[in-house]
């Protein structure tokens, strides 16, 4: 069953120049934990709030759980629209305590407030805070009792908004892992904002990509990564090479040639091919498709990031860490032929 359906959805602000979103559909079923990605100033945030019914939209319209919250002249107030938001900055009160913070947004019973603000604390794995202020908490903590307040009224939906964006790098992996623990274990339906495809991609089930306010692509992570339909969508998600054709079908097994005439059909397009850095391999002489030789190295742990220039292109490739390789070596390089892709030329601009 549906919990949320955004149909054609938009939003310009007063004496903006453009649009900050433009005909934006989007439907999330009951349970599921739903990813919206973007850069800053996408429009991702703009959607919440939309959702969340703290602006109206200008065009299209917005359904919580079989209901028309905005449409029109029709607008529900945001507090009847039973919905949950975890914000950026935690937003939690530092004059009251975890248990009265988790409480707040409770009616005034104070024997079933306790028994729920316990349930929260076990659910988000915080028991025993109650009594503490929110700065003797760390940040992570912090950002879990923030989603403990906001499950406590029992929302349909729940929005979350950057919720890692005030967290170290150190600890944002962990945090994320125990809000997904604690969204699952509620059964609570979620959609979750973020400008980093990689802190959210492991454990959403779909995700949608938007570029100035428009839809890019959407679909599962994993399609998004290796069936990129443009530009944006294939750079999102880190390192890419995009390649002429003939660049990469010399000396290749795999007929990218004839592949091009297949899915470009009769089109004169010149498409272009993509392979992340991943997935070009270092290889001896007889069996490479492209040589160049190497203009910068990065190190990264275990890896080494090596531009390599082949005639007019650079090409970023990923090599282990024991390998080492110097500016100015010739290196020989073969694409995976499994993980070559074929996009239209007309997707430079990514819109």
């Amino acid at each position: 069953m549906t919990m949320l359906c955004l149909k054609n959805l938009g939003k310009r602000y007063a004496r903006a120049d453009t649009p900050s979103l433009t005909g934006f559909d989007l439907t999330v079923e009951r349970g599921e934990l739903v990813g919206i990605v973007g850069e800053s100033g996408s429009g991702k945030t703009t959607i919440l709030r939309l959702v969340a019914g703290f602006e109206e939209p200008t065009t299209g319209s917005i359904a919580v759980d079989g209901q028309v919250v905005s449409s029109g002249n029709n607008f529900v107030a945001a507090e009847a629209r039973g919905i949950g938001m975890v914000f950026q900055d935690y937003a939690l009160f530092p004059h009251l305590r975890i248990g009265e913070n988790i409480a707040f947004g409770l009616k005034a019973n104070k024997g079933s407030n306790r028994s729920v603000v316990a349930e929260m604390l076990e659910l988000v794995d915080l028991q025993g805070s109650e009594n503490y202020y929110p700065h003797e908490l760390s940040g992570g903590q912090q950002q879990r009792i923030a989603l403990a307040r906001a499950l406590a009224p029992r929302p349909k939906l729940m929005l979350l908004d950057e919720p890692f964006s005030n967290l170290d790098e150190a600890s944002k992996t962990r945090v994320r892992d125990d809000m997904y623990r604690a969204i699952q274990r509620a059964r609570i339906t979620a959609l979750w904002v973020s400008h980093d495809i990689t802190q959210i991609m492991s454990v959403v089930k779909h995700v949608t990509l938007i570029k100035s306010g428009r839809l890019q692509q959407a679909g599962e992570p994993e399609q998004l990564y290796r069936e990129p339909c443009n530009r944006y969508v294939a750079g999102f998600f880190g390192k890419v090479n995009i390649l002429p054709v003939h660049l990469v079908n010399q000396g290749l097994d795999h007929p990218i040639a004839e592949a091009t005439a297949g899915e470009m059909g009769a089109s004169r397009e010149i498409p272009e091919v993509v392979i992340r850095p991943d997935h070009i391999d270092l290889v001896e002489e007889a069996e490479a498709s492209i040589v160049g030789v190497v203009k910068h190295t990065f190190f990264q742990g275990e890896k080494r990031e090596v531009v390599v220039c082949a005639g007019e292109h650079e090409i970023t490739v990923n090599v282990g860490r024991e390998r080492i390789v110097s500016v100015g070596e010739r290196l020989c390089l073969r694409p995976k032929c499994s993980e070559l892709r074929l996009m239209r030329a007309e997707s430079h601009s990514g819109g």
